[in-house]
């Protein structure tokens, strides 16, 4: 039983319980297809860091004041664009990863198509240990969105229609804020920064309006980001000790053309991973930006 693996079950017994559930409806409906040590294996490690992440002992954090953010905290706002695109991601990898093995189409929709879900809700969990953390149902609700996208999508027009897309980029904000938002590094700021982040969703007009006229691989975009976030529900005026300018928050919405690098044919195996790789980031053309009332263009946003 993969419950007896739980190195303390006084620690993480809805983690073991989730994955025990997950794994053995997963043997039967596959079955048998994967061999058990494999899931042993894998299960094994996992627990091993659920325990490592676990405080012995602690109460989980239900719901305590404060540890809840409102989804009309712009901050909040995109970080659940993140779940959602991280869910839906690990999705599509998931149901591609299970075709590729020849599974059945069902079971790559149901199992493949779920992994987003699956995997991030241990992180959930794991989460309602830690004062300042805890259990977030609007971060369960992002994933479980994100997720349930790609099989709706997957499921009645076996294609995806339109592909949430992420783009990045370093902030003055960062510079300024004294390492509250990140260390003066690409690595650190894309952990810390979401001023950085937009979050698009891509479709082929194509597709879309049956414009046959224009290929499949030119998109447009729809985006989403923020800016002026330094601080959680507001901005802070100091850290580390020395002061840090007043910003105004504002939110920013954008119209871009984009590049869809899956839909351009080829031969070649290793330029179809390339282009299926590429096909979940945003490729830096121009782009409209509305906010703060004002309309703007870029001749090339990232």
């Amino acid at each position: 039983d993969i419950v007896e693996m739980c190195p303390s079950m006084d620690t993480v017994p809805m983690q073991c319980l989730i994955i025990d559930t997950y794994f053995c409806i997963f043997h039967i409906m596959t079955k048998g297809k994967v061999h058990t040590t494999v899931i042993d294996a894998y299960v094994k490690v996992f627990l091993s860091c659920c325990h490592e992440m676990s405080p012995d002992g602690q109460e989980p954090w239900w719901w305590k004041k404060g540890n809840i953010i409102s989804f009309l905290n712009l901050s909040d706002q995109i970080d659940k664009f993140g779940h959602f695109y991280v869910a839906y991601l690990e999705s599509n990898v998931g149901y591609s990863l299970m075709k590729k093995f020849n599974f059945s189409e069902k079971q790559s929709l149901f199992f493949g198509g779920s992994q987003g879900l699956i995997l991030e809700t241990p992180i959930e969990f794991f989460d309602a240990y830690y004062e300042g953390w805890g259990f977030s149902l609007s971060d369960m609700v992002a994933n479980t969105l994100g997720s349930a996208f790609f099989i709706i999508q997957q499921n009645f027009f076996e294609e995806q229609l339109i592909k949430p897309k992420l783009s990045f980029s370093k902030s003055i904000y960062a510079k300024n804020s004294n390492g509250y938002l990140g260390k003066n590094n690409f690595l650190s700021q894309f952990v810390y920064d979401y001023n950085g982040y937009t979050y698009w969703f891509s479709f082929s007009p194509s597709k879309i309006f049956k414009i046959k006229k224009i290929p499949e691989w030119i998109n447009f975009s729809l985006g989403y980001g923020a800016d002026g976030m330094i601080g959680e529900f507001k901005n802070i005026s100091n850290f580390n000790g020395k002061n840090i300018p007043e910003y105004i928050r504002f939110r920013q919405y954008y119209l871009s053309l984009e590049i869809d690098f899956s839909k351009i044919k080829t031969n070649s195996k290793i330029l179809k991973t390339i282009f299926n790789s590429l096909s979940y980031i945003k490729i830096p053309l121009p782009a409209l930006e509305f906010s703060n009332k004002k309309l703007k263009g870029h001749y090339i946003y990232f």
